[in-house]
């Protein structure tokens, strides 16, 4: 059996204190992130150092590891990418 990389899924509290420690912090880029609507909570990638996760602002996580690079299923593109 061989298995390929696993994505964490690291729920966040601040928006800003992520992106403050991924990107600013470790280095890491921002591959994508959405809202479902407007008021709606953010669902952020992030990668860098040959790994990446998943960073939900919500307690409503996902069930499934996605593999890195996938997007969230209705995905479409918005213009804060």
């Amino acid at each position: 059996m061989r298995f390929g990389k696993t994505t964490p899924i690291l729920r966040i509290f601040d928006e800003s204190k992520a992106v403050e420690f991924y990107v600013d912090f470790l280095g890491f880029k921002v591959d994508w992130q959405h809202r479902f609507e407007a008021n709606f909570p953010l669902y952020l990638q992030v990668s860098g150092a040959n790994a990446c996760c998943t960073c939900p602002n919500t307690t409503a996580t996902p069930r499934r590891v996605r593999p890195c690079g996938s997007r969230p299923m209705n995905w479409k593109p918005s213009s804060s990418n």
